[in-house]
């Protein structure tokens, strides 16, 4: 078979995402499938999250969702260090044109103008709400959730960014079905207690969780080496 060129899977991805009268048939199914899986193999991605192919393509097709849900949603990819879950992210923010961005760098852009509510509407995707001519743009990648700076100090004021940012992104998903992809060290509980119940039921609406088993393969990499 012929496979397309990199532009062409995103523009064939992106394309059935935006047509919503479409349903591909079940041969196109697999051909937009199969074309994920060969540029996975190119970018050297392993098969150590099986159906990952599954999934970028129906997250291109907005119909990635829990089996209890019915709209969209993003993905959580939860694993530890090293397991492969920001190459795969990376794959998604590059073959589908998903805006990528790290928790880190979104608290330290808004923590150092706190005050200011453009910058934050910015930085977190959320100032084009109601841009539905181009839905894909207000959808966001956020990396390595809880490794941020947990509290800044604004004026004598505590807040915590990060959980600002994830009611931000939740009041876009609800308004206008905007989809945020994380990735995160954090176990569930973890997260629970990082950020508190009230968040983590925000999260678990927005997104499917999907655990990545396996240790750190760079230090196995390393070792061998």
């Amino acid at each position: 078979m012929q496979m397309q060129t990199a532009d062409g899977i995103v523009s064939r991805l992106v394309t059935t995402a935006t047509s919503a009268s479409q349903t591909p048939s079940l041969e196109e199914w697999r051909t937009i499938v199969r074309d994920v899986r060969y540029w996975q193999e190119r970018d050297g991605i392993d098969d150590m999250l099986p159906n990952f192919a599954e999934y970028v393509a129906k997250i291109a097709k907005r119909e990635f969702h829990a089996p209890d849900k019915t709209g969209p949603q993003g993905l959580m990819l939860i694993g530890g260090t090293g397991c492969g879950k920001t190459k795969r992210i990376d794959f998604i923010a590059r073959r589908l044109n998903v805006h990528f961005t790290t928790a880190k760098e979104m608290v330290g852009d808004i923590g150092r103008h706190p005050e200011n509510v453009e910058l934050f509407r910015d930085v977190t995707r959320t100032g084009y709400v109601n841009c539905i001519n181009n839905r894909r743009y207000n959808d966001l990648i956020i990396d390595d959730l809880g490794v941020e700076e947990s509290e800044t100090v604004s004026y004598g004021t505590r807040r915590d960014i990060m959980e600002n940012i994830i009611l931000a992104r939740h009041k876009a998903f609800l308004d206008a079905g905007h989809l945020t992809h994380f990735t995160t060290n954090l176990s569930v509980d973890m997260i629970a207690k990082r950020y508190g119940d009230r968040i983590l039921s925000r999260l678990r609406e927005m997104c499917v969780f999907i655990v990545m088993r396996g240790g750190d393969r760079r230090q196995a990499r390393q070792a061998m080496a």
